[in-house]
Formats: C-alpha cells, structure tokens, sequence
C-alpha cells in the first residue's frame, strides 16, 4: 500500500515539473520571437481575452468540441446500426429470459424449501443425540431381560414332568436324583455356551433375531447356528444328542443310570472343546465364567 502511494505521488510530481516545463520553454519561445527577455507582465499579456494567444486557443478549442461532437454522433449512429443488426438476438435474449423466468424462480423456491428441511434435520439430529444416552440404556436393560428370560425359559424345560399329569405317588431314589441334577447341570451348561456363541456374532441383526428366539426349542437354535456356520457340524450333532437325550429322562417314572450320565459327560467335552472360543490365530482360549443360570432345586 505504501509502495503505491509512493509511486502515485512520483507520478503527481512529474506531472507538475513538466507543465512547469513545457510553460517555461513557451515562454523562452516567446521571448525569442519578441527579440526581448520575458517579465511576469508579459503572462498576463499572453491570458489576456484579445491576445493572440488566446485568440488562437479558442479557434483550437471549438475545432476540438466540433470534432468531438461529430465523433460522438458518429458513434452513436454506429452503436443505432449495430443494434438495428442485432435485434433479432437481442429478442431471443429477452424471450429466453422471459421462458427461463419461471424455471429459475421455481428453482429458488426449492433452495429455500431444502435449507428449510436440513434445518430441520439438523435439528432432529440434535435430539436424537441428545436420546442417545437413554438409548444405548434402554437396549442394556432390554439384553438383561432377554438373558433372563432366557435363563427362565430353560428353568421351565429343566423341569421334570409326571407321565400320566399326575403327582408321583412315590419318592425317587437318592441316586435318581441325584442324576438328574447332574443331566439337568450338563443340559444347562451347553444352552449357556450356546448364548455365548450367539453373543459372538458380529452382525447384530443376526445376533438379535437368534437372541430373540424362545429357549424353550433348543433344536431350532442349534439348526440355525449350524446352518448359517456358527458352529460345526459336530457341535451341531453332539448338541441334538444332548438335548434329545436329557429330554428322554424328563418323565419322573424314568429311571435315570448311571451310563446315560456318562454318555452325556462325554458329549459335554466334546461340547467343551467345539463351542469354546477361538483367538485370532486359531487357538483356543479359556473359556469364560459362565453367567450365572436360575436354578431351582426343587424336583
């Protein structure tokens, strides 16, 4: 900016000294012809109306504006004849403007209809923000619900039954108990190593619907986590056995051996070993405390 200024004033002065210039060598040109040296009187003597100087500036001067009064008129005429040539564009200019008139205002209109709706948007954006707290909340608490449903559900099937619907008439022997709390243990245990294959899932949509599924039909479960690659097919076999067997026993005047015990003890290793969870380098890690089940010791 400074620079400029500079430069500006440069350009002032070099102006000035030479008018101061071209009025002095006037002057010294005058003082030739006269044959005299010039006076400050003979300045006077130049701006006077009746001098010849004058004189001859003002025939200059109206020769100047005659000149410049036709060239404007010829400038004018020439500007009338480029329009009367180029009316017919000049027309379709307008008559375009007249039909995109519409268009471009119906355009505006929907500019603002759109900063309307993202304001609102945002807006709605803004809230749902706000909820999201409450949100990932309520889902918490609706994990805890289905995990105990879940846990009630297999307390119901673990329940045994009466053949013919009425009370038993006779007390079970201590072993028969005994075994049942133990195949009832074993049945357990494979429904919540199941839950945690389902809590492994990746894809929540998948993970939810086999959530949501009743654990009162384990085969159903177990099919479908086979069938979409969950777990093996060996998992899938040994966990049909289980549940088949372990419901075979339900009735109460089924007597339960010892040998159907082991049977599934050996299933439940296997079960052990399938279903347990793996790194990412195919290794097998320990697996995790069990969530605790609801367990109801009456027979």
């Amino acid at each position: 900016m400074l620079g400029r200024i500079k430069t500006g004033f440069f350009y002032i002065f070099v102006c000035f000294f030479s008018l101061v210039g071209i009025m002095v060598s006037g002057l010294e040109l005058y003082s030739w012809q006269a044959g005299t040296r010039w006076q400050p009187h003979d300045i006077n003597a130049l701006l006077m109306y009746d001098s010849p100087t004058m004189q001859m500036a003002r025939t200059v001067w109206a020769d100047i504006k005659y000149l410049i009064q036709y060239g404007a008129y010829l400038l004018a005429a020439l500007a009338l004849f480029i329009a009367v040539a180029q009316i017919k564009t000049v027309a379709k200019l307008i008559s375009d403007f007249i039909v995109a008139k519409g268009p471009i205002y119906e355009l505006g209109s929907v500019i603002t209809r759109v900063e309307s709706s993202v304001a609102g948007l945002t807006n709605e954006v803004d809230r749902l923000s706000q909820l999201e707290p409450t949100i990932q909340a309520t889902a918490e608490k609706l994990k805890e619900v289905l995990q105990r449903l879940g846990d009630l559900q297999r307390l119901t099937v673990s329940e045994r039954t009466d053949s013919d619907g009425a009370a038993a008439t006779s007390p079970l022997a201590d072993s028969d108990v005994r075994n049942w709390e133990r195949l009832r243990e074993l049945w357990n245990a494979n429904g919540r190593r199941l839950d945690d294959v389902i809590e492994r899932i990746p894809d929540k949509r998948r993970r939810n619907r086999f959530q949501r599924m009743p654990r009162t039909s384990y085969p159903a479960i177990i099919n479908g986590l086979a069938d979409d690659n969950l777990i093996s097919e060996a998992a899938r076999q040994a966990s049909l056995q289980l549940h088949a067997t372990f419901m075979s026993y339900k009735p109460r005047n089924r007597k339960i051996p010892d040998p159907a015990v082991a049977a599934l003890v050996v299933l439940d290793e296997l079960l052990e070993r399938e279903l347990a969870p793996t790194n990412d380098d195919g290794d097998e890690t320990p697996p995790h405390e069990p969530r605790p089940a609801i367990v109801d010791t009456a027979i």
